[in-house]
């Protein structure tokens, strides 16, 4: 069972810690997958702090918002920020 992932994009050969976006990763299949597998730990972005840090949020949160029932079910006892 796997309950934390950590995301981050990159050109695929390297481990990049890039924003979200901006590489190789198709991050449309990967919540896709987290939703048929009825995915709900937590999801942090790894990657430095920058002026792109902001994006990468609004990112995850709209790919959460596609259904969030799923993502969003620990939120209220706190496993997911």
């Amino acid at each position: 069972m796997i309950t934390h992932i950590h995301i981050h994009d990159n050109d695929g050969r390297y481990d990049q810690h890039a924003s979200l976006g901006a590489g190789t990763v198709n991050f449309d299949m990967l919540f896709k997958v987290l939703r048929n597998e009825d995915y709900n730990g937590t999801i942090t972005i790894e990657r430095i702090v920058d002026e792109n840090i902001i994006s990468d949020l609004e990112k995850v949160r709209h790919y959460i918002s596609k259904n969030p029932e799923r993502f969003l079910k620990n939120l209220s006892n706190g496993q997911m920020a």
